[in-house]
């Protein structure tokens, strides 16, 4: 059913106060188990700032299935409809609420508008399980419920792999991919692994001759990250690779890293500006001799890197520069710069631009002689370069309607 419009109008002006207290402090009730199922809205900020219930993975524990779908509206927006499926008995029946976003809101304030939404669409569900008072007081310590036990301790494994096959009457095409990833994420660590390799062929048959371009590549990574304090964290990173592309047959890296976070951690989803600074040992044994005259080489790496992100009503900006060089050359360094732009000027005008680009002095790797052309067409094998830029510029300019939020999906 759809919840009245009175009623909700309630559930939010409560999500405006301040939760004083739980009536039974020394309950220990867990809280209630959800299930998130949300394609176009961001899982991280609904999760970030809805911390009176537990979302689960998976469906089977969940006791409330949380379906979000979309579609667009007339006025140029989106119409969000937000499921509450009750998956046990002796629950409050199911109902849907629906929240619509214009065109001219920016990501933030549409992630603003659902959570605040989606908290009095849950307030019914946990208020059986944890009656509140509501206190418009701020500074009243808050009881939390605890967690429920997990049995598999936080640990999240994904295995996924694909196969593209494409043939023509002179020419075939097929790629071959596989990955593993495993990763743990508390409030105190952080670890991460993965593994992936790639096999991709070209074939080409023309004139009575045979031509057929290959591609290899594997690597595995792993990291330990602790948080030190709202500020600082530390971490320990390793690589082991193996690429046809860069002429490495195996490449291994070693690094430890130190973070300080401008911002306390828990605003990440809103603003954050980071520093962190790597080092650690790399080893690298070449498939052909280098433009160096090496076939192996021990060395040591350093990188410092800065990192500015902010979503706020006016847009969001993403930028990350790095910095990095060999120790026993100085000379063999790179400065790469990423950022992501999008603004809105006015009502309605909206500026986009993106930029990724850099300095390259470190190719260490590269093998001696030319590459053939077919393997620069097909992108088959690194070829030096100093540098390297991508640009990226958009505007997009909405008027009219924004008030129309008429569904019609007819043809």
């Amino acid at each position: 059913m759809r919840i009245s419009a009175i009623f909700f109008s309630f559930l939010l002006g409560i999500v405006h106060c301040s939760v004083g207290k739980i009536d039974q402090p020394n309950s220990r009730a867990k809280p209630l188990a959800v299930f998130l199922d949300c394609e176009d809205c961001s899982d991280n900020y609904i999760r970030q700032n809805i911390d009176f219930v537990e979302f689960v993975r998976d469906r089977k524990v969940a006791e409330l299935h949380l379906l979000i779908t979309t579609q667009s509206i007339a006025g140029g927006g989106r119409q969000y409809q937000l499921h509450f499926i009750p998956l046990v008995a002796d629950s409050l029946p199911e109902w849907t609420l629906q929240v619509n976003a214009n065109q001219l809101q920016t990501e933030l304030q549409v992630n603003e508008l659902l959570t605040q939404t989606l908290t009095a669409g849950l307030l019914p569900y946990s208020w059986e399980r944890f009656p509140l008072q509501i206190d418009v007081s701020p500074h009243e310590e808050i009881v939390m419920p605890v967690m429920q036990d997990d049995p598999w301790d936080y640990w999240i494994f994904e295995v996924g792999g694909s196969l593209d096959f494409n043939k023509e009457s002179n020419q075939a095409e097929y790629e071959v991919r596989g990955e593993v990833n495993i990763e743990r994420t508390t409030d105190q660590w952080r670890v991460r692994s993965e593994a992936e390799i790639q096999y991709e062929v070209n074939e080409v048959h023309r004139s009575n001759q045979f031509l057929a371009s290959s591609l290899k590549q594997s690597h595995a990574e792993a990291s330990v990250v602790k948080s030190l304090s709202n500020h600082w964290s530390t971490g320990v990173f390793s690589r082991v690779q193996s690429s046809t592309f860069n002429n490495i047959n195996l490449g291994t890296t070693v690094q430890g890293a130190l973070e300080y976070n401008f911002f306390p951690y828990r605003m990440s989803s809103t603003k954050e500006f980071t520093v962190a600074y790597l080092l650690g040992p790399q080893y690298f044994q070449y498939r052909k001799q280098t433009i160096y005259d090496q076939m192996q080489q021990y060395l040591l790496r350093q990188a410092l890197k800065l990192e500015f992100n902010m979503r706020q009503p006016w847009g969001s900006v993403e930028f990350e520069v790095e910095g990095a060089n060999f120790y026993h050359d100085w000379r063999k360094n790179r400065l790469e710069v990423e950022s992501e732009i999008s603004v809105r000027v006015f009502k309605g005008l909206f500026l986009q631009v993106a930029v990724e680009g850099g300095i390259i002095r470190d190719q260490l790797f590269l093998p001696k002689g030319n590459a053939s052309l077919e393997e620069i067409l097909l992108e088959r094998k690194a070829i030096a370069t100093d540098y390297a830029i991508d640009l990226r510029f958009g505007v997009v300019y909405t008027f009219g309607s924004v008030f129309n939020s008429i569904v019609n999906t007819r043809l």
